[in-house]
């Protein structure tokens, strides 16, 4: 497979949000945020989650499928004439037809158009990121995803109930591709956009359904060669239907890269989720059953991102087997190096499925609440490589780590190697130098050649600008934190993260323990 080191990187620069004073982050295949407890690497991996989700919201809204619901802006902005002038849809036009030509007349597999008509791309500024309706939905979506009510309590004390948050998407050859600007202000959040003008679109003929553009541009030039007022106003027709098939399916998948693909988040509570699943569903059930027959003393309230998960386990039900899906085969993996046998989906008899864990070397089938820690814990990330996640998409885990032994700490840090090998963009929290130095060890093997690697391992490797690693630390009085990118040792192959001052300090007490019951001072 591939590697994804040619692909866009998302960049992020936030402040004052949660319990971050300052953070500088660039999205690689892998990246992974260590550091103490409540520092903030849940908040910048909520954030990252909340942002992907608003965005595919917006491209959603603004896609030519006629079964979309146009929930954001309402109509498209390009159905309005008073939004996006004549001359702005002529240039536009006129670049697509260019573009269409050089792809016939190319002899190679790769189209590289002309960039952004400046007109067009300040157009999509104005009317799309500049909408305040984007803005409320970007709001909208992370309140939602952290399960607040109100948008100044993620903002940092003390920071006078300013926040910002400036992503930008580069492409491959640091061609800056979009800026979109979040500024967060007690209640408040506007939102800002710039779209290149400067960085071509790379796609390929067979990535783009050129010949719908083909036949759009010559009945555009039909129908502008015949007087007819009724041809006319086809032309105009024609006209929109181009610009909204070139913004959201061309302009916006180049623009928003890596940002307008699909995310999904699996979060430290899963083990507990997963155990109190099949109560959560019957109360679920009782409480849908009731409604409007008698009051509830506390309806059940989850944050979005715990929603999206319990959404995402419910929905197996009703997903087929993508016999072409190669995610697939990493929870197998799982399955029979770290489980020593496979989870199971059941229907219970209100429809919603059940989960259970079947040893090899057995026949029947285990309730998870029966099951050893590790199944619980993995079992959700089993069920979301096998089912719901596909090439392309983001996968935040948070603490894969948790409840398992040191050795399949490191085998976990080997699978989620061999994903991002395989096209998942994935983000990770933890707290286990295990976990990190086998991450450090595969960025050290990429420096051998593959024909050697595999005296040494399996062969998974990953190259140092496929991963980041980004430290977490409260630098403040008031408990802020600071993040910044911390690279691998070249002579140790180890991340300097701060595990290492806590295995310094234990020496150290253990020495001084040692030393003093040397001189007997107790006996």
């Amino acid at each position: 497979m591939a590697s994804q080191e040619s692909s866009s990187r998302l960049k992020l620069d936030v402040t004052n949000f949660g319990p971050i004073d300052s953070a500088k982050i660039e999205l690689r295949p892998l990246t992974v945020f260590v550091g103490p407890s409540n520092t903030g690497k849940s908040y910048m991996a909520m954030l990252i989650y909340a942002l992907h989700r608003a965005v595919a919201d917006i491209r959603n809204a603004l896609s030519p499928n006629p079964d979309s619901v146009f929930r954001i802006v309402g109509l498209a902005p390009w159905h309005d004439s008073n939004r996006v002038p004549d001359h702005v849809t002529e240039e536009l036009l006129a670049w697509a037809k260019g573009s269409f030509e050089q792809c016939h007349a190319s002899q190679s597999a790769i189209l590289e158009t002309k960039p952004l008509p400046a007109s067009f791309a300040s157009t999509i500024d104005d009317v799309v990121w500049g909408a305040d309706e984007v803005s409320a939905s970007i709001r909208q979506e992370i309140v939602r995803c952290f399960g607040v009510t109100n948008l100044s309590s993620l903002i940092r004390r003390d920071s006078g109930f300013r926040s910002s948050v400036d992503i930008r998407m580069v492409s491959a050859r640091l061609d800056e591709l979009l800026r979109l600007n979040l500024e967060i202000e007690r209640e408040c959040l506007s939102t800002r956009g710039t779209t290149s003008t400067s960085a071509p679109i790379r796609t390929t003929a067979q990535e783009s359904p050129w010949i719908h553009l083909k036949e759009a541009i010559e009945n555009i030039d039909r129908a502008m060669q015949a007087p007819c007022s009724t041809e006319t106003r086809k032309s105009r027709s024609h006209e929109q239907m181009v610009t909204q098939w070139l913004t959201s399916e061309l302009v916006l998948p180049h623009v928003l890269g890596s940002l307008g693909h699909n995310a999904y988040y699996i979060p430290a509570e899963r083990s507990g989720i997963i155990h109190t699943y099949p109560v959560l569903m019957k109360a679920m059930i009782a409480s849908n059953a009731t409604v409007g027959m008698r009051p509830t003393p506390r309806a059940l309230m989850l944050s979005g991102m715990l929603s999206d998960f319990l959404e995402a386990l419910i929905s197996v039900r009703n997903k087929a087997k993508e016999e072409d899906n190669s995610i697939d085969f990493f929870g197998r993996m799982i399955e029979e190096k770290m489980l020593g046998g496979t989870i199971h989906i059941e229907q219970d008899p209100v429809g919603y499925p059940s989960f259970t864990y079947r040893p090899t070397d057995r026949k029947e089938h285990i309730p998870l609440m029966q099951t050893s820690s590790m199944v619980s814990e993995l079992t959700p990330i089993v069920l979301y490589l096998q089912w719901i996640v596909r090439e392309g998409d983001l996968l935040i885990i948070e603490e894969p780590e948790s409840r398992i032994h040191p050795r399949m700490q490191v085998m976990i840090a080997k699978v989620i190697a061999e994903l991002v090998r395989h096209g998942v963009r994935v983000i990770v929290t933890t707290h286990s130098d295990w976990f990190i130095d086998q991450i450090g060890n595969l960025v050290m093997l990429s420096g051998i050649p593959s024909e050697g690697r595999h005296e040494i391992t399996d062969g998974t490797a990953l190259g140092n600008s496929e991963v980041g690693v980004w430290q977490f630390e409260k630098v403040g009085k008031d408990g802020s934190s600071q993040v910044t990118e911390i690279d691998v040792d070249p002579d140790t192959g180890l991340y300097p993260v701060d595990f290492g001052r806590v295995s310094d300090s234990l020496y150290n007490e253990s020495a001084y323990i040692f030393n003093r019951l040397q001189k007997n001072d107790y006996v």
